[in-house]
């Protein structure tokens, strides 16, 4: 759960430009938005509305990379 008074929020748009790949490219604004809603391998990005903006932070994205790498470790 992102606490936006002590994590660093960022829109999602800002979101993929922290190095967020797929299959090896820069992945797209509407890949991290589905991320938030469907989520990937079972992951889902944390993520919440602020100020009309779709918006994640930078530990949510940390703890959605550690978490899909622990999966695809499972797989």
């Amino acid at each position: 759960m992102i606490d936006p008074l002590k994590e660093h929020v960022i829109p999602l748009s800002k979101a993929v430009a922290l190095d967020l790949r797929q299959r090896g490219k820069k992945a797209h604004v509407n890949c991290a938005y589905r991320w938030t809603k469907q989520g990937c391998s079972g992951v889902v990005l944390e993520s919440i509305q602020w100020a009309g903006k779709r918006c994640t932070s930078h530990e949510a994205v940390a703890r959605f990379l550690a978490r899909l790498a622990q999966a695809d470790r499972l797989k």
